[in-house]
């Protein structure tokens, strides 16, 4: 069937390959330990300093990225995320997954057009 994808985890991936400079997928015990620091930061601000951080180094899966929106309640915050961590995703084709975790029309009409910015560059 077309519409069913295998779920991919980062232990499909080879781990004896590495290309300096290419960013790869967190695997799962590093993703489930940075899911734990987002969860007990205090301050928005804490978990949005340590999201960033981990963009900046690392690529995401669609499922990944779908737990931690989880972890936010508010559609701007939502948003706010899933902007951040777009650029970071590494199956993108799955990514339209992540619009349903948006309540607000509006809001998800923000997403569909910040990722075809970003898709057409």
């Amino acid at each position: 069937d077309l519409h069913s994808f295998p779920t991919r985890r980062s232990s499909d991936l080879p781990t004896d390959i590495y290309v300096p400079g290419m960013l790869r997928p967190m695997d799962d015990r590093t993703f489930d330990e940075f899911l734990a620091r987002i969860k007990a930061a205090k301050f928005d601000s804490d978990k949005k300093d340590i999201i960033e951080m981990a963009t900046r180094s690392n690529m995401f899966f669609t499922a990944q990225v779908k737990a931690l929106c989880e972890t936010y309640k508010f559609d701007s915050e939502r948003l706010w995320l899933l902007k951040q961590m777009y650029p970071s995703i590494i199956d993108r084709e799955r990514a339209f997954l992540l619009t349903d975790l948006l309540s607000f029309s509006n809001s998800k009409e923000e997403f569909r057009k910040y990722t075809e910015s970003i898709d057409r560059r």
